[in-house]
């Protein structure tokens, strides 16, 4: 069953779209937490809770309805994410801003 969860990251798009996105507002949280910055309690609750539900899809049938809530959480999370990470590298310009943002939104429809 573990080998068929994993499988679905390669051969659909939801599991892959949730691994970007939790990827992304994983690496900002680990970077405030390195840099000893506050961050919202429930930012990490939902942090915690995306990452439990993660671990369970793996553990389960794989069915996206449970999977759903994390995918929705680190949909929330993720524009102030990638903006956190791109402002540590000083790699935001007022026009570079505008780009990131574009970004954000055409992968959010997707």
């Amino acid at each position: 069953m573990v080998l068929k969860n994993i499988k679905l990251f390669y051969t659909d798009f939801q599991p892959l779209y949730f691994l970007l996105m939790f990827g992304i507002w994983k690496h900002s949280v680990y970077l405030r937490l390195y840099k000893k910055e506050a961050i919202d309690f429930g930012e990490l609750v939902a942090f915690a809770f995306s990452a439990l539900v993660f671990v369970a899809f793996f553990r389960t049938f794989g069915y996206y309805r449970y999977f759903f809530p994390a995918q929705l959480l680190s949909v929330i999370y993720f524009v102030p994410s990638l903006e956190n990470i791109l402002l540590r590298f000083n790699f935001l310009t007022d026009t570079r801003k505008n780009v990131a943002l574009g970004v954000s939104v055409i992968l959010l429809v997707l």
